[in-house]
């Protein structure tokens, strides 16, 4: 044998055994993504990728590439996931493999979907459904179409789109493919949650029923539980039935101890105690609640243990306040955990619950602990917002935020459950807390409902009504020296203006420079020390018109050719440059570019799509670039990501600006609160749609009193103050979120220059005359 002849032996010999290597690490890499070993699935994975690197296996490197992102996907890693996802798809298509290219491309959606780039996900799912044409005689083509549909079917369905998620079900049921029980079931389930959503819950529990029957065979598995905890709460919060609910999670505590899942078991008996608990039976109740909690605690499973806690402190009063301080302390200590909650019943007690209860028990008390109360609080709202201050802005007391009052400010910090309102207030000299019953407290939402309504007059006999019920009994009010308001409003108040309501014969808004705040960590003093600019720099930028576009979420939006017009009137009072980002120049990554963050006001006259069932899915609109559909819109979670530390009002002339979902525990998530979440340190948005003119007068009003020095909050009051006689429908919809007691930051005039301009020109004429 010749030397050639040997060397090209071994060459051979190294390929074929690096090819078996390479196999064996790519089966070992998928073995560990069915085990969910997914850290063993990337470092096998890489290692194959790095054998099959370079060599003509094609095909399985493309499978190494998809099993490590699927590992990072699994991991939640899905910024990692994606290139390799990518990449995946490229070698799938390079090889002529059309059922994978399809399947890593459903990934690549998966991976846009995990991370709410909803509208990315959107057009890969229809890209993967797109590269389907042609096959459609294939083995492979009706379970490749339903991964595809049912992946689409997800997405429309968490974006409330309820009515195509339902069609695509009914299309996925109705391909020729026999489904696994399991899997089937599971497409079951999400079609019954379709139902319950379109307000059809009888069809939801048919549905689930169906679901049902198909698990009969593997009754332990966790699908089977899943879908008696949803039959459960149809039943229960539906149709108010109890005792049917009662013997399905009878049915279910049953499974779980045959199954011998501890955690299962106590969850089963959060959902049968706290059914027992509302048919009024106490001690069943709490024979449940004790046997979860002492379970709970062996498991170390926190939510289940503070909802336990919270339930025995229901089933006996003597201990209900030692059980909800346990409750609220036990949910405090795992506070950055609670993001994935692992209790899914509606019906079950939320955290914001729990705050409830124990505030409920603290008003109760001779004498009610302010402090404990204003800290109860304060716990219990815009928790997550709040996660975005700085550190040392985190940890307040009712001491610390009275030391930063001046003299003229009282802050306001109400409190709403069910018939129960309270208010505590805050001056630099002292504290307090008053509380009251509300017979109707429905009537909130009727007097926001009735200024909304300009040719209502109910709103009048409204205010004069409700005005005592959350005004009477507050010190400051009483008090000369104080001339603004800083309030924190909770539950169906925040869709209510105070400015509206009565004190001593005359509108708030007659009296006080009022301005919002989500939480009382946002009372602002120094964050944003006004600064000088000079006369030539850029002191505010507005958007306005954005032009046509359609996609996912809209048909499409109307022109808005007079908000241009109305946005440089507005923005040029103010001193210092404005510059306009108007129709084709209204573009998304110039609102978001680092160079708009560090211009002191933002004007956005355009439309704003609120979704009040998913804060995440509202947006503003702007002009798309071609080709990428996501440019049109500006999400409220991407806005809260912006680094606005500079700006120091960013005014929202969009419709219903500063409506949105209603979360308890949190608040309000509007585009005002993810504006503050950024940075800003004020907004001014809208709670309904104002007609255009008389939104444009007071927006006039409001920047001609900022241009004169006046702080925010006084210019807007001074602006609401010449439309007074007015429909409140004019005037009361602009809210002030933020810090609105401090002005502009000043702009140093032109004529310092221009006067020496002058003496220099008079220095060179003399020496010349000379």
């Amino acid at each position: 044998m010749t030397l050639r002849a040997i060397h090209l032996f071994f060459l051979f010999i190294a390929a074929v055994w690096g090819q078996s290597t390479a196999d064996e690490l790519l089966r070992d890499a998928e073995a560990g993504l069915s085990r969910g070993d997914y850290t063993s699935t990337i470092e096998k994975g890489q290692a194959a990728i790095r054998l099959l690197e370079g060599g003509s296996q094609r095909s399985r490197l493309g499978a190494a590439v998809n099993a490590v992102g699927v590992a990072h996907l699994y991991k939640g890693d899905y910024a990692d996931a994606l290139p390799y996802f990518e990449r995946a798809a490229a070698l799938a298509k390079e090889t002529g493999e059309p059922a994978a290219e399809v399947r890593r491309r459903n990934n690549i959606g998966n991976a846009y979907f995990y991370q709410g780039q909803y509208v990315k996900a959107f057009e890969t799912y229809q890209t993967a459904l797109a590269r389907l044409t042609g096959f459609e005689q294939e083995p492979w083509y009706a379970g490749t179409r339903q991964l595809s549909l049912t992946n689409l079917a997800v997405l429309h369905q968490q974006l409330g789109q309820h009515q195509q998620a339902l069609d695509l079900y009914r299309e996925i049921r109705a391909l020729p493919l026999q489904l696994k029980p399991a899997v089937e079931a599971q497409i079951l389930t999400n079609l019954a949650i379709v139902y319950r959503r379109l307000g059809d819950p009888q069809k939801a529990l048919e549905t689930y029923r169906q679901a049902r029957a198909l698990l009969a065979a593997d009754p332990n598995a966790a699908a089977a539980l899943y879908t008696l905890h949803n039959v459960g709460v149809v039943q229960a919060l539906d149709f108010g039935d109890y005792p049917g609910a009662l013997r399905t999670f009878d049915e279910a505590v049953a499974i779980a101890v045959k199954s011998g899942s501890k955690r299962e078991l106590v969850l089963e008996r959060l959902f049968r105690g706290e059914t027992l608990l509302r048919m009024g039976r106490a001690e069943a109740s709490r024979a449940d609640f004790d046997s979860a909690l002492a379970a709970a605690r062996e498991l170390k499973l926190v939510d289940e243990v503070w909802t336990a806690l919270y339930g025995l402190g229901r089933t006996r009063k003597p201990e209900a306040l030692a059980r909800y301080r346990e409750a609220v302390e036990v949910i405090e200590a795992a506070r950055s955990n609670l993001a994935s909650a692992s209790l899914k019943a509606e019906f079950l007690a939320g955290k914001r619950d729990v705050y409830d209860a124990l505030i409920g028990e603290l008003l109760d008390l001779r004498q009610p602990p302010v402090a404990e109360i204003f800290r109860r609080m304060e716990e219990g709202r815009a928790r997550n917002l709040k996660e975005l201050l700085p550190a040392e802005r985190q940890a307040i007391t009712i001491e610390s935020l009275r030391a930063g009052l001046d003299g003229q400010t009282a802050l306001l910090a109400f409190w709403t459950a069910g018939d129960r309102v309270a208010v505590l207030w805050l001056t630099q000299r002292e504290a307090g807390v008053t509380h009251r019953r509300v017979t109707r407290p429905e009537r909130f939402a009727e007097l926001s409902g009735a200024l909304q309504r300009k040719d209502s007059t109910a709103w009048e006999a409204l205010a004069a009504e409700l005005s005592p019920l959350l005004l009477e009994g507050v010190k400051p009010l009483f008090e000369a020296s104080i001339k603004r308001l800083v309030i924190v409003p909770d539950g169906p108040l925040h869709a209510l203006p105070f400015e509206v309501l009565t004190h001593s014969g005359r509108r708030l808004v007659q009296q006080f420079a009022i301005s919002y705040l989500p939480s009382a960590h946002f009372l602002r003093r120094g964050d944003h020390s006004p600064g000088r600019h000079w006369p030539w720099e850029v002191t505010a930028a507005a958007f306005a018109n954005p032009l046509g576009g359609s996609g996912l979420f809209d048909a499409g939006w109307a022109p808005l050719p007079h908000a241009a017009q109305e946005a440089r009137t507005i923005t040029a009072v103010l001193p210092g440059r404005e510059i306009l980002f108007v129709g084709a120049e209204d573009l998304k990554q110039k609102a978001t570019a680092d160079a708009t963050s560090r211009i002191p006001v933002l004007h956005f006259a355009t439309h704003g799509a609120v979704d009040i069932n998913d804060s995440r899915r509202s947006r503003l609109v702007f002009t798309p670039v071609e080709g990428d559909a996501a440019s049109q819109y500006l999400f409220t979670n991407e806005i809260a990501k912006l680094h606005l530390n500079r700006v120091e009002l960013v005014t929202l002339a969009a419709c219903e600006s500063e409506r949105g979902r209603y979360v308890r525990g949190e608040g309000v998530e509007n585009f005002s609160r993810a504006f503050l979440g950024a940075g800003a340190a004020a907004t001014v948005s809208s709670l309904w749609r104002v007609s255009d003119r008389a939104s444009a007068d007071l927006m006039s009003e409001f920047y001609k009193g900022m241009a004169d020095g006046l702080t925010k909050a006084e210019s807007l009051r001074a602006a609401k103050l010449t439309m007074i006689e007015r429909h409140p429908y004019y005037w009361a919809a602009y809210l002030l979120s933020g810090d609105g007691h401090s002005p502009l930051s000043p702009v140093i005039p032109w004529w310092p220059f221009a006067g020496a301009g002058v003496v220099v020109s008079l220095g060179v004429g003399w020496r010349k005359i000379r």
